[in-house]
């Protein structure tokens, strides 16, 4: 098992150090702590039969991994976190959720991501990160329930969360390699049972149409900032027309335009509630997030939340 921790790190170095760590070893990502000065973390990994587990501890922070983060990403891979200590907010695949200690979350490398400790002290969260081949093998398109929070408490569900803590003790003291492939077999034969469930088995959905699906919000959700991102644009990216596209979004609740806007607008507010934008005007916020005329936005805005971007931003300091 590998250990890693910031205790013996000079003080002002251990951001830098956490995030280069991570982005050697694990993901290209971000760690912002709410108090830098005060931050501590550790990180214990270890493999078994191709999957990595790992355990990272850490003070109140937000971790995101942004379209620079994954655009070069090489290989796609899968991870299931879970928090064992504390609270956790996360936003992936354009949905955003609470879990609470043994609930989890699939998410995809190769889209972007915020994860955020909630509360204060200290927080743990347990990662098994897979091959794309191995979790396809078991969850056929599991581009369609990333981001899905999964309740650790209730259904099937209950069943993984204590199986998770007990594969990484497992793992921890070792196990010969065939039996380890078994133990993860069974892992992701319930994950993909649950899954399963809360789905209500797939949901009367052709195989291809839902990996198309999957590809189309992830590439929504890679170039949100982009003021170009169209219909057309992602079918581009796709090498299909413009009208399949839309014929595959049809299944949702809303039109593919419905979401990206809604998208966009849920980051614009984020970023209007955040103190570290605070200098930033919603005007400029906008612009970032793709909008091209401050009209349509402020609009677009107070439709969705109810008030202008200015009374919302006020209200969050409030």
């Amino acid at each position: 098992m590998q250990t890693y921790s910031t205790a013996n790190v000079r003080r002002g170095s251990k951001v830098a150090y956490w995030n280069d760590l991570h982005c050697r070893l694990l993901f290209p990502l971000e760690v912002r702590p709410a108090n830098p000065a005060e931050f501590d973390a550790d990180l214990s990994m270890v493999g078994m039969a191709g999957t990595l587990f790992a355990k990272v501890g850490s003070g109140p922070a937000c971790v995101e991994r942004t379209t620079g983060h994954i655009e070069n990403v090489a290989e796609q891979r899968f991870t299931l976190l879970m928090p064992i200590k504390g609270r956790v907010q996360i936003s992936h695949y354009g949905r955003e959720s609470f879990l609470d200690e043994g609930d989890y979350v699939l998410c995809d490398s190769r889209a972007p991501s915020r994860m955020s400790y909630v509360g204060v002290g200290a927080n743990q969260t347990l990662a098994v990160t897979m091959p794309t081949s191995t979790l396809r093998a078991y969850l056929p398109v599991p581009e369609n329930v990333c981001g899905m929070r999964m309740s650790g408490a209730r259904g099937v569900g209950r069943l993984l969360s204590p199986m998770v803590r007990g594969l990484w003790a497992q793992a921890v003291e070792g196990v010969p390699g065939e039996h380890g492939l078994a133990l993860v077999t069974s892992l992701l034969h319930i994950a993909a049972a649950a899954y399963g469930v809360e789905q209500h088995a797939v949901i009367d959905d052709s195989a291809v149409r839902s990996v198309r699906k999957g590809q189309i919000r992830r590439f929504i959700e890679s170039n949100l900032r982009d003021p170009e991102l169209s219909v057309g644009a992602i079918a581009e990216s796709m090498g299909v027309s413009s009208r399949y596209v839309h014929r595959v979004f049809a299944g949702e609740n809303e039109s593919i335009l419905a979401y990206i806007l809604r998208r966009r607008l849920e980051e614009c507010a984020r970023q209007l509630n955040n103190p570290l934008w605070v200098g930033h005007t919603a005007t400029k916020i906008a612009f970032e997030w793709g909008f091209g005329s401050t009209a349509h936005f402020s609009r677009a805005f107070k439709l969705h939340f109810g008030v202008t971007p200015n009374d919302y931003r006020k209200s969050a300091r409030h």
